[in-house]
């Protein structure tokens, strides 16, 4: 069987709007603009990051929206992705329906710029939910461009291609230094690594009138990685006919990519203790291996995390 990883790889080059207070910078896939700079009449880049990183300002002719003047309009709103997500989840296997109960708690960091509003889970196959819900929050399950067509199930995707979300209620948004507990998920599926996306709101506040084209260019800034914030978290991974060594081969790329990133820390006793088992496991095809040890040494929110979804998949 080829072994599958979730992952997004997304590379950007920033460059300091402080030191670009002649013009626009690079900020990925939109200029950047800093603050007192004149964004050119004729210009035909309408969207830009700035004057901060936390804001977007929105620059377009006057003619576009049908006002026969040569000035431009020109606004500024904030950026969705000023949030701080940190997850914990529990996983629990239902031995009557062969299924897993998933549910999670979801903070907002002190030192989030705004609320949660939405937050969503990516899943990386068509059929790796069964149901999403909250006692308040809204739910719902939405495939992408990376979803197989034909209805088919049960192929589980390279990247992410299926999301389930939450929708907070009307002012009930997560503030900054405050969670909110109780998110489930029922799926066949048995638990690994993926990614939670977080934002602020359900769209960027402009009118409902902004030109085509403007619009147009801000869909660049809708693209889950710039809309939101991202996290590592524990969700739905594994069919039932993945077998135990290619899971933990899984696991151990995941694991791997985490310390590169600075997610997981190399010299954690933990983390150490985890790499020596998924390597026995790989190399014993799956043989069962004693994780009791390696659980309990379990210290950050992520490592619990990823002891509760081993007790799970590799048990």
């Amino acid at each position: 069987m080829k072994l599958i990883n979730v992952t997004l790889v997304l590379a950007a080059t920033v460059t300091s709007l402080g030191a670009q207070q002649g013009g626009t910078a690079s900020f990925g896939p939109i200029p950047a603009v800093a603050a007192g700079s004149a964004i050119p009449l004729d210009s035909t880049q309408f969207v830009f990051v700035g004057p901060n990183f936390s804001q977007l300002t929105i620059s377009y002719p006057s003619a576009l929206a049908g006002t026969p003047s040569a000035d431009r309009v020109t606004f500024v709103i904030n950026k969705l992705d000023q949030v701080v997500p940190v997850v914990s989840s529990s996983v629990t296997a239902g031995a009557a329906t062969g299924s897993f109960n998933y549910v999670y708690a979801l903070q907002n960091g002190s030192s989030a710029r705004g609320p949660i509003g939405l937050w969503s889970l990516a899943v990386p196959a068509t059929d790796a939910v069964d149901s999403a819900s909250h006692a308040s929050w809204t739910t719902t399950q939405e495939t992408t461009a990376a979803a197989p067509t034909g209805g088919l199930t049960g192929l589980v995707g390279i990247t992410p291609v299926a999301f389930a979300s939450w929708h907070a209620p009307a002012n009930a948004a997560i503030a900054a230094g405050s969670a909110v507990s109780a998110f489930q998920v029922t799926s066949r599926y048995r638990p690994g690594l993926t990614f939670i996306y977080a934002r602020s709101g359900e769209d960027y506040a402009v009118p409902t009138t902004l030109p085509a084209q403007v619009s147009s260019q801000l869909n660049v800034m809708r693209q889950p990685d710039w809309m939101n914030k991202r996290a590592v978290g524990i969700g739905p991974r594994f069919p039932s006919d993945w077998t135990r060594d290619v899971i933990a081969a899984d696991f151990k790329d995941g694991v791997t990519r985490l310390i590169q990133t600075g997610d997981l820390d190399a010299s954690s006793t933990f983390v150490a203790m985890l790499n020596t088992s998924l390597i026995t496991v790989i190399n014993t095809q799956g043989a069962s291996t004693p994780l009791a040890s390696v659980i309990a040494a379990a210290g950050t929110q992520l490592e619990k995390n990823i002891a509760n979804a081993i007790s799970i998949s590799l048990q």
